[in-house]
């Protein structure tokens, strides 16, 4: 018994120990699996976190994608698929964090959670599941904390310091991020960086002092960058210290000094927000001189100031903050999209009392980058009364797109059950997605070919196909091209669909297919030689023009007369397009900037030419014949597209700039061909021919011109002279060409002693066959005679043709270089003052544009052509050429011919003057044309008849001991208040006899500034790197 109860004892024990090792073991399973399903949690988590960054990466993928499709515009607007807003209600989501947008850049929608997004990739674990979100913000819409520097400013009037001042003042008013005494901090810290300049925006929390906190960067992080666009052909305003203290009087125009280049970054007017844009516009003033002045009348021969110094007012914080809502209420409508559109937004602002015309031009001068300074006298579409050399307070310039800099920030989430988020990982890139090939300095003009007139010999060019594209052609349907020359050319891929019949040549430089049943009567196929199309420039058609239709509206003839605004004719603009829907039909040549829309009957056949620089749309039934002597009918700078009704045709040549649709029944008697010159027009994506369409060609109409022959073109030089401030090269818009040679035809088989002074050489003006002496000579009873075609006095710039200024009268020995009795003075002259009555320039000021007065007191003789001010009698406010021998010689000696007309302010005018001693007739006497025509409303004065004695004609040569000035002396003009020309002159021409009607005529046509607009320019060869893409806009 009791071994039994120890063996059941025995077994006890095993049992507990089982038992136990049991409990042991099971714990470990647990633990094991416990440990299993955490280390697949953290699996799990771990790819959610990595699917998160891709998703993240793939949004920054997405926006440069996009990034580079906005590129083929050249502005930027708010309706862009990347511009992101943040929220309901922004001009701009600068400021607004990319977790909370519900408007981010591409927005596509809103995932299960009800948070926006961007794009998404195929789900992990819910539909909607892996999902990015962009931030994409043009660096140009941010203030670049690298702003130059000019050390000859104050701290408190550097750019950046004023912009960061004005920017936390604009985002805090009443608890700004920085002060203006912290931005300076800022700007003295930058001094100390590597290479003088921030690399990242958070290096703003590094400044000692700690005047920058996390949470003024958290307001400020949108707002400011590192990495904006760098403009490197930026010019800086005058040395502070050569401003003129306000009241002071100026005699001449201001110097600038030494021309500072600066690289600056400019703001995007597009995309900027609207604190940014306030902070570029506040405390903007600049120079601008009085010149509306009481000057001594006639009779005096003191030196007399021009102007007196003055500032504009300051653009205010108030004002500067409603410019910058205006501009936001503006590009929601319509983007700015060049500098005229912004000027006319500025002027405006000036009609509707927001600022006054002298902070206009202020403004203008600050944000336009081009230079286009005044100083040069630059002829009137670039003459501006205040330049970038005038601004005493400036900040930086705008831009009309980012220039291919961004900022991109993407958040990728992964969620699951209704949206809830299992991971998210964010990235932040600045990008250069594309840089921007310019041609915008004189340096980049320089290297290219360039002719200022033409002659009148067109290169004339007649198709020998019916259809000629650059591009690729498709053609289906049931068109038919016929005649002797129906053939068709496809500089690329040629594809004939449907039943086409073409009576000759189906031909491809690239690919041929065709259908079982097109039928080509001629050769066919691809790999044939390539055609050359070329270049029809719309331009050409301008001059020929019976009517321009401008893109603003407006309408004129051919003689410049406004004769419309908004419709004419039955023609209507609208949004940019003249539209034609039916009514009356204006013959001849009609010139239009813009799209052209035809969409009605007409009543019979129209006998027009219509050209537009945009694209051309035909519908409906017309019936088209040509009117320009060219025969050509439809000029489009892009697409063209028609598709008619039956019964509609259309005589004479067709010319796409870039692509062409032909459709519906229309048929063609004549040529089309297209240039596909770029992407330009969504109006036709493809080449087409298709429809029931008509050709007929027969090769039986005339050549057209697409060029014209040039006379030799000489490529200009630069600059005027080569020791004139050539870093103007460098400068954004500052392109001042130099002369060309006039043309010798005018000056006859013996062009006697004439100067021309038409190129410029080192050290001196050229001067074609001048018996006198060549080179200028000082005056020293006036005004320093500078070296004009020289290096120029410090500061001033020399432009084509020679800029006469107050201090600097070019001056000429006279003996054998002006006919000693008789003769004429042949001149270009371009005024830089503005002489109609009503002018804030006028104010009694007299101009002496010509003088060849003697030297001596003693037989002073007066020979001047002059513009007056205050003058008693009829001589007041006058431009006239008088001569005379003084009352000691002969008093009855004197002539006189006068006019109300002024040569206008910044433009060129030809001016012919004729003078005869010895003619008894008044009329023989004296003579004065311009432009080609007798002085307008000339009065002779001084009509006594009289005849010198053998004695008083020996006596009475003007070249003896005289100067031919372009200008004046000072203190040495008969009668006349001491003031220069302060005008530019060129081509002068001084021949010792008298000249007729049809020289002056033949003079004024033959010279440089006559063909206005018939230049040309070609480029060099542009450096694009193989493999890259070249987007023309």
């Amino acid at each position: 018994m009791g071994h039994a109860r120890s063996c059941l004892s025995k077994r006890a024990s095993v049992l507990v120990v089982v038992l136990g090792v049991l409990i042991v073991l099971s714990t470990l399973a647990i633990a094991f699996a416990r440990i299993s399903s955490l280390e697949r949690t953290a699996s799990t988590t771990r790819v959610d976190e990595v699917r998160a960054r891709f998703l993240a990466w793939a949004g920054v993928e997405r926006a440069l994608a996009e990034a580079r499709v906005a590129s083929q515009r050249p502005w930027d607007a708010p309706d862009a698929a990347w511009f992101y807003r943040g929220t309901a209600g922004n001009s701009a989501g600068n400021g607004v964090l990319l977790a909370e947008a519900t408007l981010p850049s591409f927005l596509a929608g809103n995932d299960p959670g009800g948070r926006a997004y961007s794009g998404s990739l195929p789900p992990t674990y819910e539909p909607l599941g892996d999902t990015y979100v962009v931030k994409v913000l043009d660096a140009g819409s941010m203030i670049d904390l690298n702003a130059p520097s000019d050390p000859r400013r104050a701290p408190a009037d550097e750019p950046l310091v004023r912009m960061l001042s004005n920017l936390s003042r604009a985002l805090d008013p009443g608890n700004p991020p920085i002060t203006p005494v912290e931005a300076e901090m800022v700007l003295a810290y930058r001094q100390t960086l590597q290479d003088g300049r921030f690399w990242d925006e958070r290096e703003l929390l590094g400044i000692p002092g700690n005047p920058v906190t996390e949470e003024d960067f958290g307001l400020l992080e949108d707002f400011v960058t590192t990495w904006a666009w760098a403009d490197p052909a930026m010019v800086a305003p005058m040395d502070p210290a050569l401003v003129p203290a306000v009241g002071n009087d100026v005699a001449g125009r201001v110097p600038t000094g030494d021309v500072v280049r600066e690289i600056r970054r400019p703001v995007d007017v597009n995309t900027a927000p609207r604190e940014v844009l306030a902070a570029v516009f506040a405390d903007l003033a600049a120079l601008r001189i009085d010149r509306d002045l009481n000057r001594m009348p006639a009779g005096g021969t003191r030196w007399q100031a021009t102007g007196r110094a003055d500032r504009t007012t300051p653009v205010s914080f108030a004002q500067a903050s409603s410019l910058a809502q205006a501009i936001v209420t503006r590009r929601e409508a319509t983007p700015f999209r060049n500098w005229a559109e912004f000027r006319s937004f500025l002027d405006a602002q000036v009609t509707g009392g927001a600022i006054d015309r002298l902070q206009a031009l202020a403004i203008l001068a600050n944000c336009d980058p081009n230079v286009d300074t005044h100083r040069a006298n630059p002829g009137l579409p670039v003459f501006r009364e205040i330049d970038k050399f005038d601004l005493v307070v400036s900040t930086t310039e705008f831009s009309f797109s980012s220039m291919g800099v961004f900022e991109i920030e993407s958040l990728g989430r992964v969620t699951h059950e209704g949206g809830e988020i299992l991971a998210q990982a964010r990235v932040r890139a600045a990008i250069e997605v594309y840089q921007v090939l310019r041609h915008t300095t004189q340096g980049d003009f320089e290297r290219g070919r360039i002719s200022t007139y033409r002659l009148e010999e067109p290169v004339l060019w007649r198709p020998e196909d019916a259809i000629q594209v650059e591009e690729d052609l498709l053609i289906n349907g049931s068109p038919q091209i016929l005649g002797s020359a129906g053939n068709i050319h496809s500089n690329q891929d040629l594809d004939l669909e449907g039943s086409p019949l073409i009576e000759g040549d189906a031909t491809a430089t690239g690919t041929y297919e065709a259908s079982a049943q097109a039928q080509v009567l001629g050769q066919s196929g691809g790999g044939f030689e390539r055609v050359q199309i070329p270049l029809f420039r719309p331009s050409l058609f301008r001059a020929e023009a019976r009517y321009i239709f401008a893109a603003d509206g407006k309408v004129y003839d051919a003689a410049g007369n406004e004769v419309g605004n908004r419709s004419y004719g039955s023609w209507n603009w609208q949004n940019g397009t003249w539209k034609w829907t039916g009514g009356q039909q204006l013959q001849g040549v009609l010139w239009f900037e813009g799209n052209v829309s035809l969409t009605s009957n007409t009543s019979n056949e129209w006998e027009v030419t219509i050209v537009a620089t945009g694209s051309i749309s035909v519908n409906g039934k017309p019936n088209l014949i040509p009117a320009s002597r060219w025969r050509i009918t439809l000029v489009s700078g892009t697409d063209l597209s028609v598709s008619g009704t039956p019964g509609a045709k259309i005589s004479g040549y067709l010319y796409a700039g870039d692509q062409v649709e032909l459709g519906g029944n229309t048929d063609f008697y004549g040529a089309i061909w297209s240039k596909g010159l770029s992407q330009a027009s969504s109006l036709v994506t493809r080449n087409k021919i298709h429809g029931s369409v008509v050709f007929r060609y027969n090769r039986d109409l005339a050549p057209v011109p697409v060029d014209w022959v040039l006379s030799d073109p000489p490529a200009l030089a630069s600059h005027p002279h080569p020791r004139t401030i050539a870093a103007t090269s460098d400068y954004d818009g500052w392109i001042t060409l130099s002369t060309l040679i006039t043309n010798r035809s005018i000056l006859r088989s013996n062009p006697f002693r004439d100067r021309i002074l038409a190129r410029w050489e080192s050290g001196s003006f050229d001067a074609d066959l001048g018996g006198g002496a060549m080179g200028l000579v000082a005056d020293a009873a006036g005004p320093v005679v500078a070296p004009v075609a020289g290096p120029g006095l410090a500061g001033h710039l020399l432009p084509d043709g020679v800029y006469s200024e107050l201090d600097a009268t070019p001056a000429y020995e006279a003996t054998d270089n002006a006919g000693p009795l008789a003769g004429s003075i042949a001149f270009w002259i371009k005024p830089s003052w503005d002489g109609a009555a009503g002018s804030d320039s006028r104010s009694n000021k007299s101009f002496h544009l010509l003088s060849l007065s003697r030297t001596d007191d003693q037989g002073t003789q007066s020979f001047q052509f002059a513009r007056t001010g205050d003058w008693p009698g009829p001589w007041a406010n006058v431009a006239g050429f008088h001569f005379e021998r003084t009352t000691l010689e002969n008093p009855l000696a004197q002539r006189l011919l006068y006019s109300t007309w002024f040569p206008p302010a910044h433009r060129w005018s030809h001016v012919v003057l004729v003078y005869d001693f010895r003619a008894k007739d008044p009329v023989q006497a004296i003579a004065v044309y311009v432009n080609g025509v007798a002085l307008p409303g000339g009065i002779r004065d001084f009509l006594s008849q009289y005849e010198l004695t053998p004695d008083e004609l020996a006596r009475a040569a003007i070249t003896p001991g005289n100067l031919l000035r372009l200008g004046e002396r000072r203190g040495r003009d008969y009668e006349l208040p001491a003031s220069g020309a302060d005008a530019t002159f060129d081509e002068l021409v001084t021949l010792p006899e008298k000249v007729d009607a049809a020289w002056a005529a033949a003079a004024y046509g033959a010279g440089r500034y006559y063909p206005a607009g018939d230049g040309w320019y070609e480029s060099e060869t542009l450096p694009i790197v193989a493999g890259s893409d070249l987007l023309w806009t």
